[in-house]
Order: C-alpha cells, then structure tokens, then sequence
C-alpha cells in the first residue's frame, strides 16, 4: 500500500478482507472510482468508471513498483530541504527514485 499511495497520492483506498477474499475499493475524490475482488480460487474481478481509469493506473502503479524491485517501506525516507522542498525517496536519499510532496500550507499566527 505504501508503494501505491506514492504514486497515486490523490487516490482514495479502502480494502477488506473476508471469507469471500480480498476487496478493494476506490476512489479519486471527484468521479471516478474503481472496485477490485479477489476470491480465494478464482481471477480478480474489476469494475471501474469515470474519466480516470483507476484499476488502469493502479496496475501501471504495481508493475512500476515489482519493476523497482519491490522496495520496502523501510528502504524509503522523506527528505524536507531548507528551502521546504519536500520528497519521498527510496533506496538513497541523493540517487533513489523521488515522488515530490506538495509544499507545506503556510500558517499565520496571531
């Protein structure tokens, strides 16, 4: 799950699991959102609509990630420059793969 929020940081996910198998459900927070059942013995059922095609970019996603090696949480760290330029990283935090963070809110006190 860690591999995929970075990559589709605006996705919403929501996932169970039950005698019936794995469930996920999605959903982009406008119009689009994507379900996914695995049953214990049988091939993964999709359903998908609106203008992204989620299940789509939700396997690009994965297959990014096999591609990279499979990377685990704790080969990643975040990275916040003097300047609050922010980013993820994996593997080394100067060569690693990077997904930018949006910049922190400003805040006014007082």
């Amino acid at each position: 799950m860690w591999a995929l929020r970075l990559r589709l940081p605006d996705v919403l996910f929501d996932t169970t699991a039950d005698t019936d198998g794995v469930h996920a459900r999605l959903h982009d927070g406008a119009e689009s959102w994507a379900t996914i059942s695995t049953p214990p013995n049988g091939r993964p059922i999709a359903s998908q609509s609106g203008l992204r095609r989620l299940v789509d970019e939700l396997e690009t996603a994965w297959d990014t990630w096999i591609e990279a090696g499979a990377i685990g949480l704790y080969d990643h760290g975040m990275t916040v420059t003097a300047d609050y330029e922010q980013f993820v990283w994996a593997g080394d935090p100067d060569t690693g793969t990077r997904w930018p963070l949006p910049a922190p809110a400003s805040i006014t006190i007082g």
